[in-house]
């Protein structure tokens, strides 16, 4: 006849199948008070005029279907989150109208090879972070933001955080390095409320947006809106 396990080993394997029963009932309980963290947002590139929706999820919930169909590819959004190595869901969605970043060149003069520049950047949005990236210059020997020494190099990269206000006062000095430089501005807005007409169909209670608490060592952010824009210099 078999033989049966010791009395210890058979109630440890009572409390293991009793556990994963109430987890079972756990996740499927999920609810206003426990939702799903679901991840969700918007990049529109004014470069190429397109329009993206963006997840880092792998499982998708029925209502993310209104936003990606079942071939969307992951892809990569370094034109949104530049320094972003992974992939994510990237599907096409509809342009929204949203004012554009401006670009007003103060001062531009060249002294002994360098070239001086002052600019001002406003967001009319007042979007509370801002990304400021420089390409196709050999060196930013100096900048002076708002008055403040600011970063300097050859990956000249700024990210201005609780920005809130109309504009940025910058100031360059650009080792040129032969072609004409570029000035990338990306607005990040930290909700999509902006887009709460795009939903044909509305977030149910039991899902609410992943916060930033969650891998909080990736750049890219859940219910967010990231606005690209450049512009030569």
């Amino acid at each position: 006849s078999p033989t049966r396990a010791p009395r210890g080993e058979r109630v440890r394997r009572w409390l293991l199948v009793a556990l994963l029963f109430l987890a079972a009932l756990w996740v499927s309980a999920a609810g206003a008070e426990q939702p799903r963290l679901k991840s969700l947002a918007y990049g529109l590139d004014m470069d190429a005029d397109k329009a993206y929706w963006l997840s880092s999820d792998f499982r998708l919930e029925p209502w993310q279907r209104q936003f990606f169909p079942e071939d969307a590819p992951r892809d990569t959004i370094r034109e949104f989150v530049p320094h972003e190595k992974g992939t994510y869901l990237k599907a096409a969605a509809r342009k929204v109208l949203l004012e554009p970043p401006r670009l007003d060149v103060v001062g531009d003069e060249e002294r002994d090879g360098v070239r001086m520049l002052h600019l001002r950047i406003e967001s009319p949005r007042q979007t509370p972070r801002l990304w400021l990236y420089i390409e196709d210059a050999d060196e930013v020997i100096s900048s002076v933001i708002n008055g403040q020494p600011g970063p300097k190099g050859s990956d000249w990269m700024l990210n201005y955080r609780n920005f809130g206000v109309e504009w940025v006062d910058i100031a360059l000095e650009l080792r040129p390095s032969g072609t004409k430089p570029k000035l990338i501005v990306i607005e990040q807005s930290l909700s999509l409320d902006e887009l709460s007409l795009m939903q044909e169909v509305p977030m149910p209670d039991y899902i609410a947006f992943e916060p930033n608490t969650v891998d909080w060592q990736r750049t890219f952010r859940s219910n967010n809106i990231y606005v690209r824009k450049t512009f030569p210099l």
